[in-house]
């Protein structure tokens, strides 16, 4: 399935849904904390989960200043710490990385 590349201007602000579909256990976004580093080629930008609006419907969107980022291809990590008991400090840390399909011109 090939999907659209959206073109974004350099130094536009943009707004990104976030959205973690493959949490254990039934968790929910809600209930873990989490981080988003965006990033084009090595310059990134991170946000932490606090920093997102409309939590409160669990709906996570990322404020996005394209002007922080260098041009190209835009990719998602998110790290999510995940809970786990057969951890030391009750965690487990997952990274998911995403490519948003959206290009930075």
């Amino acid at each position: 399935m090939n999907r659209k590349t959206n073109i974004i201007k350099h130094g536009s602000d943009c707004k990104i849904q976030v959205f973690i579909d493959d949490l254990p256990d039934g968790l929910s976004m809600q209930e873990v904390d989490f981080s988003c580093t965006f990033r084009v080629g090595q310059s990134t930008t991170s946000l932490s989960k606090a920093q997102l609006k409309n939590p409160e419907y669990g709906v996570y969107i990322a404020p996005l200043a394209t002007g922080t980022l260098s041009r190209g291809d835009l990719w998602l990590d998110i790290q999510i710490k995940v809970p786990d008991s057969d951890f030391s400090d009750g965690y487990r840390n997952e990274v998911q990385s995403i490519m948003c399909n959206v290009k930075i011109i």
